[in-house]
């Protein structure tokens, strides 16, 4: 299957204990009622492939640090592996807005190279879905961690994020 450009596949990954080192949390409606689709379950799988670019890498407006894939794009794309899920999951009436990202990055790796990101849901319920990931370059475990999801109403986003911008 393909979704923007990306190949998505299944795979197998092994259960791994993992700390937090990221974590957002936006001020979203906790009690948001949804219709989403219930056509996955705990357990679900995906995967999708990335190639590390320039625009990856660790730099801040102080310059380059290093040339390798940085945390923060690591964090980008493993919330991108649980979004997968989500788009499948949304009614026209719905959007999926990010609640959390979690990572560990455990090795470099290089521009060019190309990161295969797994997904598992571990999550699900209500409007809430949460993923273990693991990102690897080959056999190398690269980044693992966890990312969390809410699907709401878009008149609800909407009124939300109006909130927050009002005086």
């Amino acid at each position: 299957m393909m979704i923007l450009g990306m190949k998505i596949s299944k795979f197998y990954t092994p259960k791994k204990t993992i700390s937090t080192i990221l974590y957002f949390k936006p001020y979203l409606c906790p009690k948001a009622q949804t219709a989403m689709k219930q056509i996955f379950s705990p357990g679900s799988e995906m995967s999708y492939e990335k190639i590390i670019s320039r625009d990856d890498i660790a730099a801040f407006e102080s310059g380059v640090v290093h040339e390798v894939y940085a945390t923060f794009a690591i964090a980008r794309d493993a919330e991108w592996a649980g979004r997968l899920f989500v788009l499948e999951m949304i009614e026209p009436d719905e959007e999926g807005i990010g609640t959390f990202v979690q990572v560990d990055h455990h090795a470099p790796a290089l521009v060019g190279e190309t990161v295969v990101y797994e997904a598992v849901i571990d999550e699900l319920h209500r409007n809430v879905v949460g993923c273990t990931f693991a990102a690897y370059v080959g056999k190398r475990l690269i980044a693992s961690g966890r990312t969390g999801q809410k699907i709401l109403k878009k008149d609800k986003l909407q009124a939300l994020m109006q909130n927050l911008t009002s005086p």
